[in-house]
């Protein structure tokens, strides 16, 4: 039994091998088929397509390149926007506790915070203490995340700090002010988040207004584009092919216009040219064979002649022969 699994696996795998090794030149033929149609695909278009579609797919790539470094331009100029902004309503804040809120602003705090947190691209704010730490937050920062910052750092050195802190999946602008009294000692800090949200939406808005803008103006080239060609390419080449089509039928022709100053108005004069040279070749050939049909009605002529001739020829020599004969004799006669 043992023995016979093991053959029967054997015949198995051998069997699944074989199929696989079937597979592989069917799978290739396959995959070089759908490559040699793809290959010659833009062949079968017609040219005037085929100009039409290179030339949308330049300007698509270069429209799309545009449009890249153009939404990066954009997001880098709102972002900006919105750094200036926050800078400027915490440069203010601190400014406005500063004068109203001399040595204790903590008491101004919670007026503040309600008022810019309503601000359409802030989430809310955070304020600390001299020695760093928080001493309110806004309504909205309840359950935020906070960034891991050396508040007293900042509130020591007097400078600003900015970052971005990730919140699950969405990046969150930040900046740190100290607030300074008339004195010019720090003696707080305030933190102000961005609200990312209206931001990603105002950007998104934006970004609509920039595909909308390219779309619409790649349909009108486009168009354009299509039709230029049609007039100038397309037609004239089915024009002229239409001529030599007649040509090829021995049917007369008019002359192609050469108004235009460009390639196909210079093959126009050519095929002119042609045109005027097969007529002429074609009156030359015929009056050549004229000719020549006249030579060879003489020519058949002249060898009838002289077939006639040498039949006479042969007949008076096969009458004469007898005739001289019988003249001999009828001498003779006549002499006796």
């Amino acid at each position: 039994m043992r023995r016979g699994s093991q053959k029967m696996l054997h015949v198995l795998r051998v069997s699944t091998q074989g199929g696989s090794a079937a597979l592989r030149p069917v799978v290739v033929n396959q995959g070089r088929a759908w490559l040699c149609r793809l290959y010659t695909a833009p062949q079968r278009l017609s040219l005037g397509t085929r100009l039409t579609v290179y030339l949308l797919l330049g300007v698509l790539v270069v429209m799309g390149c545009g449009l890249f470094l153009g939404v990066k331009r954009l997001q880098s100029t709102m972002l900006q926007d919105v750094r200036r902004e926050v800078a400027a309503i915490s440069s203010t804040l601190q400014m406005a506790l500063a004068i109203t809120g001399a040595d204790a602003p903590e008491q101004y705090f919670a007026a503040f915070a309600s008022r810019l947190s309503s601000l359409e691209h802030v989430l809310g704010l955070v304020f600390y203490d001299r020695a760093g730490q928080m001493t309110l937050s806004s309504d909205t920062l309840k359950d935020h995340p906070l960034p891991a910052v050396d508040v007293q750092r900042v509130i020591t050195t007097q400078e600003p700090f900015e970052g971005l802190l990730n919140v699950g999946s969405i990046p969150r602008y930040y900046r740190i002010e100290p607030i300074v009294n008339t004195a010019g000692e720090a003696i707080a800090a305030l933190l102000v988040f961005e609200d990312r949200p209206s931001f990603v939406h105002a950007f998104h808005e934006r970004l609509s207004d920039v595909l909308l803008t390219t779309v619409g103006l790649l349909v009108v080239l486009a168009s354009i584009v299509a039709v230029v060609i049609r007039r100038s390419v397309t037609h004239p080449l089915q024009t002229l092919s239409r001529q030599m089509a007649a040509i090829g039928t021995g049917q007369a022709q008019h002359g192609l216009s050469t108004a235009r100053q460009d390639e196909i108005g210079g093959l126009a004069q050519e095929f002119n040219r042609m045109c005027c040279r097969l007529d002429d070749a074609y009156q030359t050939i015929a009056a050549e064979s004229d000719t020549k049909l006249r030579l060879e009605r003489s020519l058949r002529h002249s060898e009838q002649l002289a077939v006639l001739g040498r039949m006479a020829s042969r007949l008076a020599h096969e009458i004469g022969t007898p005739l001289n004969v019988i003249q001999g004799r009828a001498e003779q006669l006549l002499q006796r």
